[in-house]
């Protein structure tokens, strides 16, 4: 099955939603980034995908901050 990974990355002393290659928005901070990849990811998880988000925690080094299936849908 394919895994639909959503990557939140610093660009331009901004963050960044990147997905297959792809870079979407332009929010001030890591957390405002994230919610936006989470409830995105979720949707493809809805949709029959495995879905995970990363973050970039250095250049080119990231955690995982939720998976599909593993982790709740945050609040809000």
């Amino acid at each position: 099955m394919t895994i639909a990974r959503y990557a939140v990355i610093r660009d331009a002393g901004k963050w960044r939603v990147n997905f297959e290659g792809m870079n979407y928005g332009y929010y001030d901070d890591a957390a405002a980034a994230t919610a936006v990849a989470i409830q995105t990811a979720h949707k493809a998880g809805e949709g029959g995908y495995q879905a995970q988000v990363l973050v970039e925690t250095l250049p080119m080094q990231f955690r995982i901050a939720w998976t599909y299936g593993e982790d709740a849908l945050p609040a809000g």
